[in-house]
């Protein structure tokens, strides 16, 4: 190809129409690009984020709605003085500027109680279950003293009125009543009669009769915690009715076997004849 063919190509109208189609088909091409960039990430077009924490996801829900915001549940945590399923974190924080449809992450209280499991704190000193107590969660609402050959010992825990026992789930914060052995100035009571009875019921009524709970022993060993409600006093030292000093204690046997509780009862009381 010579010179005079590639000039005579230059000039020709065929060359610069299909240059001018190019030119024109780039630019529409960069604005159809800029218009659709700017509807799917709608530049510009901004909305505050709402304040939803302390309100519930449904409450959230509708506000979110009003600003085209939506939302999703991402962790959920337990904090004590707030209510059930509270929203307590949000992200975006609230008053951000955040374009419309953008998802804003929510944090809420657990809709469950945190269960804490009860330590070993009983035939501990006072101040060190307390603070062993309050340092997982409990509050220790009360202190009730009772007569004891070990003063200041952690004798038994309650809960309201009900017993209860190291390896028991308590709700946290449930407010618990230590009592705690005060020295004994001598005085004597009947021991009360436990043959016949749960463990926990004995416990109780040997507490409520201002003495302390000794060993505890099972002739063949429960399988689990459920397993001891099925046992039942057929042993106690000292023996019914004997006179005995306050604060002291009183040692009990457990078992399943029927014939072995009514060999040793001194009379016929039920667990039921007790409540």
């Amino acid at each position: 190809m010579n010179l005079k063919t590639v000039f005579n190509f230059l000039k020709s109208k065929f060359l610069w129409i299909n240059v001018g189609v190019a030119i024109l088909s780039v630019v529409v091409l960069a604005i159809v690009v800029l218009f659709s960039l700017k509807f799917f990430t709608k530049h510009g077009e901004q909305v505050v984020v709402p304040d939803v924490t302390g309100l519930y996801v449904e409450e959230a829900d509708v506000l979110l709605r009003k600003q085209e915001l939506s939302y999703q549940v991402v962790d959920s945590v337990y904090v004590r003085d707030k209510l059930q399923g509270e929203i307590l974190e949000q992200i975006p924080r609230p008053e951000s500027n955040v374009k419309t449809g953008r998802t804003i992450y929510l944090t809420i209280n657990s809709k469950s109680d945190k269960m804490i499991i009860l330590p070993q704190v009983q035939n501990v000193s006072y101040r060190q279950a307390r603070a062993t107590l309050e340092a997982i969660g409990f509050v220790v609402s009360n202190i009730e003293y009772k007569p004891s050959e070990f003063p200041d010992l952690v004798m038994g825990i309650r809960v309201g009125q009900t017993s209860v026992h190291p390896g028991d789930r308590l709700r946290d914060g449930a407010n618990v009543v230590l009592i705690v052995g005060s020295k004994t100035q001598g005085e004597t009571a009947v021991a009360p009669d436990v043959i016949g009875f749960t463990q926990s019921a004995a416990e109780q009524l040997i507490l409520q009769n201002n003495f302390v709970v000794g060993s505890v022993d099972f002739d063949v060993p429960p399988t689990n915690e459920a397993d001891k409600a099925n046992y039942f006093v057929y042993r106690q030292s000292p023996e019914p009715t004997t006179s005995y000093e306050l604060g002291r204690r009183i040692n009990i046997w457990l078992t399943k076997d029927a014939d072995k509780v009514s060999e040793k009862s001194s009379k016929e009381t039920t667990e039921e004849d007790f409540f």
